[in-house]
């Protein structure tokens, strides 16, 4: 996952016990987040692996635009994801397969390892604005 300055400054302030709102960094909730999780489960694109809401729509595509994030990925297991993805798709988007992405959670083998799940995710492209 492509790392993004400006949201790991924000998170080491806030470590740090410095105040810092969503709004004051532009930021839409469910987009950090997906962006802290996809970091930890070391992803190759951005990763949405909990719910997503459809009027997040809008603001994830604005924060993807603006930090250059093109693709990114699908692995929450939620009943709506064909509404979901055609609300992509009416905001530039367009799904371009199936992928397998790291969950942040690992999980334990018959020997003993332990050993990153793997999810199965939808694979989008935000087009060109």
């Amino acid at each position: 996952m492509k790392r993004i300055e400006e949201l790991d400054a924000a998170k080491r302030d806030a470590v740090q016990g410095k105040k810092i709102t969503f709004e004051d960094l532009g930021i839409n909730r469910t987009f950090y987040w997906a962006y802290q999780y996809s970091c930890e489960a070391d992803t190759e694109f951005l990763n949405f692996d909990d719910v997503v809401w459809e009027q997040d729509v809008p603001a994830i595509v604005e924060n993807c635009r603006r930090f250059g994030i093109n693709r990114f990925t699908i692995s929450c297991g939620m009943s709506s994801m064909a509404e979901l993805i055609w609300t992509f798709e009416q905001h530039s988007c367009c799904l371009i397969g199936m992928a397998q992405v790291n969950s942040r959670f690992t999980e334990t083998t018959a020997d003993w390892k332990e050993k990153r799940k793997i999810l199965p995710a939808f694979e989008i492209r935000i087009l060109p604005a």
